[in-house]
C-alpha cells in the first residue's frame, strides 16, 4: 500500500505542473514577465556592472559617468524608464550679425552666465526666460542655436524640450546628479507644445515645484497671439519678450559680404 505522501507525489508528477517532490534539484525563480526585444538588446550588449534600482532589483548595465558630456540632448522613456539621448544637430556655419536684436540677447545671456553671485546673493533663483517672436525666417532657430553653440563651448548643456512633462522630471533627477552644471532649455514654437500637451504643463516646467536653477529658458513663436497672459506676462517666466524681426539691410549686406568671401 503507498503511503500518503507517495501517492501526493505521483497525484503531482500527473498533474499539469510536472513537478516531481523526490527531484532533488533546485528549482529557478520564474520571471514575471517575458523577455522583450529591449530587454534581450540590452542583455545582448557589452555590460560591466550592476545597476540598482528599487526593490532590491539590479540591472546589468554598461560603464557609468558622474557627468554627460556637453552637448544637445532631450529626454524620452522606455519600458526601463526615463533616459536623456545626445541629439545631432546639424547646422550652417552660424556668424554674428551687426543686429541690434540679435546682439542684445547675446549680450544679455553672457552677462548672465557671470552673474550667478548677483542672484544667490539676494535668494533669487538663477534662471532667465526668454521668448523670441517674430515671423517665420526672421532668425529665431539661428539665434537659439548660436546662444546653444556657445553654452556647449562653456561645458553646459542643452536640453531640447519635446515633452514638457518628461523634461521637468528630466531635469528634477538631472539636478540631483549635476547640481551645478549650466542649462538651456530649448521650447521652440511653444504654441505648438501648448496644443499637444497643455498650458498647466509648460507652467509647470519654467516655474512649478520641478523648476531648477542656472537655467535660461528660450521659447520662440511666430504666433505669439496664441499665446495666454499666463504665459506672456509673467515674468518669472519669461522676463523679456524679444521680437525678431527679418534681418536690417546692414546685417543682410555683411552676410552676403561673408559668403562672397567664403566661395572665393
Amino acid at each position: 500500500m503507498p503511503t500518503d505522501q507517495e501517492q501526493l507525489n505521483e497525484r503531482l508528477i500527473d498533474s499539469d505542473t510536472g513537478m516531481d517532490l523526490n527531484d532533488p534539484r533546485p528549482t529557478a525563480a520564474q520571471p514575471t514577465a517575458p523577455l522583450t526585444s529591449n530587454n534581450r538588446a540590452t542583455l545582448s550588449t557589452s555590460v560591466s556592472q550592476w545597476s540598482e534600482a528599487s526593490n532590491d532589483r539590479f540591472y546589468p548595465s554598461g560603464e557609468s559617468r558622474k557627468s554627460l558630456s556637453a552637448g544637445v540632448y532631450n529626454f524620452n522613456g522606455d519600458d526601463r524608464g526615463l533616459y536623456i539621448q545626445r541629439m545631432n544637430l546639424l547646422t550652417d556655419t552660424l556668424i554674428e550679425l551687426d543686429d541690434a536684436a540679435g546682439t542684445r540677447v547675446l549680450d544679455g545671456i553672457r552677462t548672465f552666465w557671470a552673474s550667478e553671485k548677483e542672484y544667490t546673493s539676494r535668494g533669487i533663483i538663477y534662471k532667465r526666460g526668454i521668448l523670441f517672436w517674430g515671423p517665420a525666417g526672421s532668425g529665431k532657430t539661428a539665434l537659439v542655436t548660436q546662444l546653444s553653440q556657445e553654452l556647449v563651448r562653456r561645458g553646459g548643456l542643452v536640453i531640447w524640450c519635446g515633452s514638457p512633462e518628461l523634461t521637468a522630471t528630466g531635469l528634477s533627477l538631472l539636478r540631483r546628479i549635476e547640481p551645478l552644471r549650466p542649462l538651456i532649455v530649448i521650447l521652440e514654437d511653444i504654441e505648438e507644445l501648448i496644443r499637444d500637451f497643455g498650458e498647466h504643463k509648460i507652467l509647470a516646467l519654467l516655474d512649478g515645484e520641478l523648476q531648477v536653477g542656472n537655467v535660461v529658458n528660450i521659447a520662440t513663436t511666430n504666433f505669439p497671439e496664441l499665446l495666454g497672459a499666463r504665459i506672456v506676462n509673467r515674468p518669472s517666466r519669461f522676463d523679456e519678450r524679444i521680437l525678431i524681426g527679418m534681418p536690417s539691410e546692414k546685417a543682410r549686406f555683411q552676410y552676403l559680404r561673408w559668403i562672397t568671401k567664403r566661395r572665393q
